[in-house]
């Protein structure tokens, strides 16, 4: 737009018109509107559609959806419908199953994949038809003039609050009654509020009492009857849930409406789908086992396309072929093995079961000794990283005394202690090569353990943050459900309303999370200070190498790039924190979804964070691991 604007002459007379209003006027001034004249054609200044536009809702279990969306269809059979779905594999998907379903009138599809012969020829068979049914994408929510759609049906809500509006907008044209109905399963009720507030757009309740459980468990058996004539039906069906789940977490009103909330194995069973895919997005989920799951073979299940179908069979040809050759490979290398072993006689088998049986001890006794010298490490660099900090406080006091650094080094830091006690006696040329004394050499080797120590301390605090920010999500998430849950005195019985029990309920989860940030922010603050410990320590370090005079290198490169970043990193961390006790303070104290919508983004995304930092931190580590 701005690149448009540019290349127009400065002095000129604008014109902005819009089928639908801006919810603020300053929205307009993106289009440098000089001196802006508003002309509103509408009967309140809180209404955004039409009064010619009834908008309803319906609230049903999640795997009644789509029962419900046929049942609905079905009563009206003289109407026009535009159903929208979330994605062009969903539209994909139901057109192939609906045409088995609604049998009576006009079924047509249009999505972003269609050519544009194909969307043309669908468009003009449903304007033309008098009672067709229409499934779309959002391609048809905008710039589509049809004028007589009866009636607008939103299977899933929409990707973005203010789409709701330019979807319903396709029906109530040209001063005809239009009527849209958002399909909403149990736990998305709350999402008529949010609607209501941020796009002021009023929905009210209708009952499609035709849909029961048992019509809906024979729509899912009917549509699995379907799947098991064609497997190109059957690969859609995945592909369509998996992009409605892909679609369902990117919309803008997570807050009320959360993937964790929704009925997962429901919606799938909705789809009729034989098996629940597996993705990243429902991974650990606990309801999955929830999903009833068909005995079909979907091995068996064939394409309808016979060329499908031959290139299918002749892949799994191969597949067999690749299988059998490495199983006979194997039979053979088994009985060429066996054949060995029998030539062998009882006697030699009967040593080599006994030696194996001693590789096996020895191996066994192998693992306990890796364990043990594993813990035993961890002790190690614990007792280093304490007290490597207590003798640079005795050399910064003058009190490293020559007994201490000449005592015999029974631990790695009276080694240290001992390294700069001779440096100090007798100082040496500086080695460019690197360092070659036993001192040395264990010195780069606790420097470069002490570097892996900080990395860790940098995961650590990764990790707190990420707890930090799924608690807080938790507690906005529970927070925004009590702002916009209806009261249930004022509600009556409607949907939607939280009961006495239900607000108790939240109230105890938000203390439960309230307490794990609080903890995490402790454990951050507890990590800053691990960061001052380390920072005493590389100064330590430094001092030594600089009295030694002698040290290698790579030791001189860890130290300074220590002494560097690690102030660095203390002072990034430290307004990190601060930023997050902030921002969490006035979460507890103030209700504004933009202010909760800060403080989770404060707790993801780290700007305070010196990207440069972290990369020379990790240098550090791969450093170590080469």
């Amino acid at each position: 737009m701005k690149e448009i604007l540019s290349a127009l002459p400065k002095q000129r007379r604008s014109g902005l018109f819009s089928a639908t209003q801006a919810k603020e006027q300053e929205d307009l001034g993106m289009f440098m509107l000089r001196e802006p004249k508003f002309v509103k054609l509408q009967e309140a200044e809180s209404l955004v559609q039409p009064t010619a536009l009834n908008n309803f809702y319906t609230v049903m279990e999640a795997d009644q959806k789509l029962m419900c969306c046929v049942d609905f269809i079905r009563q009206k059979p003289d109407k026009k419908f535009l159903v929208f779905f979330p994605s062009c594999a969903c539209v994909q998907y139901f057109h192939m199953i609906l045409k088995h379903v609604l049998t009576k009138r006009p079924l047509l599809a249009v999505h972003g994949k269609n050519s544009l012969k194909q969307r043309s020829d669908q468009i003009a068979k449903f304007a033309s038809s008098s009672n067709g049914v229409m499934l779309s994408t959002d391609v048809m929510s905008r710039g589509i003039d049809i004028a007589d759609i009866d009636w607008v049906v939103q299977f899933e809500i929409p990707k973005a609050s203010s789409w709701f509006v330019h979807r319903t907008g396709r029906t109530g044209r040209q001063g005809r009654e239009g009527n849209a109905l958002l399909l909403l399963a149990n736990e998305q009720a709350a999402y008529v509020e949010f609607v209501s507030k941020h796009e002021k757009v009023i929905l009210k309740e209708i009952k499609v009492k035709s849909t029961t459980v048992q019509k809906a468990e024979e729509l899912r058996q009917k549509i699995q009857r379907i799947i098991g004539t064609d497997r190109g039906i059957l690969e859609a069906g995945s592909k369509a849930f998996v992009t409605h789940i892909e679609s369902y977490i990117k919309h803008d009103c997570n807050i009320v409406c959360s993937l964790k909330e929704l009925n997962v194995p429901g919606l799938a069973h909705a789809y009729g789908i034989l098996r629940l895919p597996k993705m990243r997005e429902l991974s650990g989920r606990a309801d999955l086992d929830k999903f009833k799951r068909s005995d079909v073979d979907t091995s068996t299940i064939k394409y309808a396309n016979e060329k499908m179908e031959s290139q299918r069979k002749g892949i799994m040809e191969k597949k067999h072929e690749k299988k059998v050759e490495f199983l006979k490979k194997k039979a053979a290398e088994k009985k060429l093995k066996d054949k060995r072993k029998m030539k062998k006689g009882k006697g030699t088998a009967s040593a080599e079961n006994g030696a194996a049986t001693e590789r096996a001890d020895g191996k066994k006794n192998g693992k306990v000794a890796v364990k043990r010298k594993a813990t035993s490490d961890i002790a190690e660099e614990v007792d280093d990283f304490e007290a490597d900090a207590r003798l640079m406080r005795k050399m910064k006091k003058g009190k490293l005394r020559k007994k201490m650094a000449t005592s015999s080094p029974k631990t790695p830091v009276q080694s240290l202690q001992r390294a700069a006690a001779n440096a100090s006696r007798s100082p040496s040329t500086p080695s460019i090569s690197g360092s070659t004394t036993s001192e040395d050499a264990d010195l780069t080797k606790r420097v470069t353990r002490f570097a892996v120590e900080v990395w860790n301390l940098t995961q650590n605090w990764l990790d707190a943050v990420g707890t930090a920010a799924s608690s807080a999500e938790n507690v906005v998430n529970r927070r925004l459900q009590l702002m916009y849950a209806k009261d249930t005195e004022a509600s009556g019985s409607q949907s939607g309303i939280l009961t006495k029990d239900e607000r108790l309920g939240i109230y105890d989860d938000i203390v439960r999370e309230v307490r794990k940030v609080d903890t995490q922010l402790d454990r951050m603050q507890k990590i800053i200070g691990k960061f001052g410990t380390a920072q005493t320590r590389a100064d330590a370090y430094k001092q030594m190498i600089d009295k030694q005079g002698n040290a290698g290198r790579k030791a001189k490169w860890i130290v300074e790039t220590l002494n560097t970043n690690v102030p660095l990193a203390i002072e990034m961390y430290s307004k990190e924190l601060e930023s997050k006790r902030l921002l969490w303070w006035d979460v507890g104290r103030v209700d504004s979804s933009a202010l909760f919508s800060a403080a989770i983004l404060s707790f993801k995304h780290e700007p305070f964070v010196n990207s440069a930092v972290i990369t020379a931190l990790y240098s550090l580590v791969v450093l170590e691991s080469i």
